[in-house]
C-alpha cells in the first residue's frame, strides 16, 4: 500500500492547483473515503473522493477537469458544498460524518463557526428535514416483509436520527465517528437537556448498537425465523417510541 500513498502524495499539488484555478473562494478540500483506509482501498477499482467547500462556486458549472491526474485510482470523484455544510454537517449524517473523518488537504483559515441569520434558518430546516428523514425511514423499513439486515438498519438508525434532529437544534455537533450512531450515548447527550428523555435508556438495549453503528453491506444476511422475526418488531416499536417522544419533546408539527 506504500506505493499507492506516494502516488496520492505526489498527485495533491496537481489535484489542489486545478481546484483553485477552477473553482472560486476554495475554503477547504478533503480528501475522504477509502483512499485513507488500507483495509478498503482497491487499486484501479476505488475513487478518489475529494469534498471542496466554497459558497462561491457557481453549482450549474461543470465540475473541475482532474481526469488527466491519474494514481491507483480508477477516477477522481469531486464533491463540492457549501460552508453551511460545515457547520450543520449533521444534514447528511452518512456522508459528511465520513468526510470529517477525512484528511484536509487545504484550509483557507475562514472561521466557519458564526452563526448567522441565514444559517440559522438552515439550521431549523436541517432540523425539520432530520426528523421527516427518520420518520420516512422508518416507513421504508416496515414495507420490508421480509426481516433482512437493511430493515434492521434503517430502525435502528431512524431511532439515532431522531435524537440527531434535538440535538443539532441545540448546537451539538452529532457527527463524531464514536457518537453519530451510539443510541446510549446519544440518549445520555439528550437527557442533559431534557431530562424526561431519560426514560428512553430501556430503549438502547431493545436497539443494539452493533446495529445502529454498522453499514449492512458488512453484515451478513440471516433467513429470518420467528425469533429474528419477533426481535424486528420489538426494535421497531423501541424505534418508533423514541422518534415519538423525540418528536412531542420538541413540540414539532406532524410529519
Amino acid at each position: 500500500m506504500s506505493g499507492e500513498i506516494n502516488e496520492l502524495e505526489s498527485a495533491i499539488p496537481a489535484i489542489l492547483d486545478r481546484i483553485k484555478r477552477d473553482v472560486k473562494s476554495v475554503d477547504m478540500i478533503i480528501i475522504h473515503g477509502s483512499a485513507l483506509d488500507q483495509s478498503k482501498f482497491r487499486p484501479g477499482k476505488s475513487d478518489l473522493d475529494i469534498l471542496v467547500i466554497s459558497d462561491k462556486h457557481n453549482y450549474m458549472a461543470e465540475l473541475p477537469d482532474l481526469s488527466d491526474i491519474t494514481g491507483p485510482w480508477k477516477q477522481i470523484d469531486l464533491t463540492i458544498r457549501s460552508r453551511s455544510v460545515m457547520r450543520y454537517r449533521n444534514f447528511e449524517l452518512s456522508f459528511i460524518a465520513r468526510v470529517l473523518c477525512g484528511r484536509v488537504i487545504f484550509d483557507s483559515g475562514l472561521d466557519l463557526g458564526i452563526e448567522t441569520p441565514d444559517m440559522a434558518n438552515a439550521k431549523r430546516e436541517v432540523v425539520q428535514d432530520l426528523m421527516r428523514f427518520a420518520f420516512s425511514r422508518m416507513r421504508f423499513a416496515g414495507t420490508d416483509i421480509h426481516l433482512s439486515y437493511d430493515a434492521s438498519w434503517l430502525i435502528a438508525r431512524a431511532a439515532c436520527i431522531a435524537l440527531h434532529s434535538f440535538l443539532v437544534e441545540r448546537d451539538v455537533d452529532v457527527a463524531h465517528r464514536d457518537l453519530r450512531w451510539n443510541l446510549p450515548k446519544l440518549i445520555a447527550l439528550a437527557t442533559t437537556f431534557e431530562p424526561s428523555l431519560g426514560k428512553l435508556a430501556p430503549y438502547s438495549e431493545i436497539i443494539p448498537y452493533q446495529i445502529a453503528s454498522a453499514d449492512p453491506d458488512g453484515l451478513p444476511y440471516i433467513d429470518e425465523t420467528p425469533e429474528l422475526l419477533r426481535k424486528a418488531r420489538m426494535e421497531k416499536a423501541a424505534a418508533f417510541h423514541i422518534l415519538r417522544s423525540v418528536k412531542r419533546t420538541m413540540n414539532m408539527k406532524a410529519c
